[in-house]
């Protein structure tokens, strides 16, 4: 095995030199590699427990200016990625469930319109299949990178308690998975399972082995095991931090296991400003473990006074921001450029 010392909780500080910034806009740097986010809406067929969208700030507090004006909704990204297009960025989009965004086809054109590097979406994956499997033909005619899919065990009880589902619940998630996968073959897209570690749900080593040999029967071989975040910000969803903090399950704890009984294989590890991954391999799959520390965040943040920017985000309000709140860290409104 590999020799690992996990590094999570990090000490940001220690991490001041790992990044390369590049001057922005006023007297803001950027960081040279970051991820732009495009949030779509907030609309979801689901309500998750855990639900991070909702848990940052509640949804009645964000305001789409562009109501059902998706004419004019498309002309403000066009104008945003335009100016974002030249810093050179990753692109993800992102929700609510964003398949479900009326004019989600035309985003995903004008993400291939610009060329952007890599593009990734996260969905519930519930619409994949609907009308002829057009979200996926899309997404392929768009040279799309990534697809990330959110399922959180691989039990359909626990998966449908889980995530809550409103709606156009599948009748079988197996059966929708792989017909997903198996229509993904020679598009170009890599899929990867999404799953967060539970205590009602997956939640220890051998839960997440089972997760990956019941998945990998039907084609999949990426597999991420995410940490529930928390926050504390002063308008953040309180039920949805209650539970999270009812059923927090630590990487630390499944990594520590792990060295006990070596039963996948480390190789690297992956430090950003706020979130900590460690890399493994399992029966030839790859296998990424990610945790978060938002207190880094806003120690980094408020360490470079909000002139140092690590990601952007696109808004239903019009503002570019430097975090997941619309109202806050504001760089710029779309009608400035």
């Amino acid at each position: 095995m590999t020799e690992n010392k996990h590094n999570f909780p990090f000490d940001a500080e220690k991490m001041k030199d790992k990044y390369i910034f590049i001057g922005f806009v006023k007297d803001k740097e950027i960081y040279s590699n970051f991820n732009f986010s495009v949030f779509l809406d907030d609309y979801c067929n689901a309500q998750c427990k855990f639900c991070v969208a909702n848990i940052r700030c509640r949804s009645e507090r964000r305001k789409n200016v562009f109501g059902k004006d998706y004419d004019e909704y498309l002309k403000s990204l066009d104008k945003i990625f335009a100016f974002i297009r030249p810093y050179n960025p990753t692109v993800s989009l992102t929700g609510g469930e964003p398949t479900l965004y009326p004019c989600f086809k035309e985003v995903c054109a004008l993400v291939n319109k610009y060329n952007f590097r890599i593009r990734a979406v996260t969905t519930n994956a519930t619409q994949l299949l609907k009308n002829g499997g057009s979200i996926l033909k899309s997404l392929a005619d768009n040279h799309w990178t990534y697809l990330n899919l959110s399922v959180p065990h691989w039990n359909e009880d626990i998966i449908r308690k889980v995530m809550c589902y409103k709606e156009d619940v599948p009748s079988n998630f197996k059966d929708l998975l792989e017909s997903v996968r198996n229509n993904l073959n020679g598009t170009g897209i890599n899929p990867r399972l999404s799953c967060v570690l539970l205590k009602e749900g997956v939640n220890k080593l051998n839960d997440c082995a089972q997760y990956i040999r019941f998945y990998k029967k039907i084609g999949y071989d990426n597999f991420i095991f995410r940490q529930l975040t928390n926050f504390t910000e002063e308008n953040a969803n309180l039920d949805i931090i209650r539970y999270n903090e009812d059923n927090l399950v630590r990487c630390l704890d499944i990594w520590q296991e792990n060295d006990r009984n070596n039963l996948f294989t480390f190789f690297k590890r992956n430090i950003g400003y706020y979130y900590y991954v460690e890399l493994y391999k399992y029966l030839g799959c790859t296998v990424a473990f990610e945790a978060a520390d938002l207190a880094c965040r806003t120690q980094e943040m408020a360490r470079h006074n909000l002139k140092r920017v690590f990601e952007l985000v696109y808004h239903p309000n019009g503002n570019l921001c430097s975090g997941w709140d619309g109202t806050k860290e504001i760089i710029l409104n779309y009608k400035d450029l």
